[in-house]
């Protein structure tokens, strides 16, 4: 079985992103913090193609560019969106994710996203 990874501390955006994701009939598994999704991408399901992240997580010390950088140690290459209501700064490490979305997220974005997510996943 085949899983998205979305990470974001508002349960408003995670709710969206997941019911967007839906007509993939692929499996999204929600964390809402930083260290939350750490002990998914360790420890959870080993069919994790793809990962949705907020950048600013506010909580548990980690963000999202962090959760990314782990989760391509254990998986190499994993596809990797960026979601944040802020430009990132000059210099900002765009070779770390694959895909930037800005707030307010808008759906269909999310959809071409993640269709291209999927895509370089191996599941398309």
């Amino acid at each position: 079985m085949s899983y998205i990874l979305v990470v974001d501390n508002e349960l408003d955006q995670v709710s969206a992103v997941i019911e967007t994701l839906r007509e993939f009939r692929i499996t999204c598994i929600p964390a809402y913090d930083g260290l939350s999704a750490l002990d998914i991408i360790q420890e959870g399901p080993k069919g994790i193609v793809g990962v949705f992240t907020d950048l600013d997580l506010s909580k548990g010390g980690i963000n999202g560019l962090e959760v990314i950088v782990f989760a391509r140690v254990r998986k190499p290459g994993l596809p990797a969106a960026l979601v944040t209501a802020q430009r990132p700064p000059d210099g900002f490490p765009s070779t770390e994710y694959d895909f930037y979305i800005e707030k307010p997220t808008d759906l269909e974005t999310v959809r071409e996203t993640a269709r291209e997510m999927l895509r370089l996943g191996g599941v398309f």
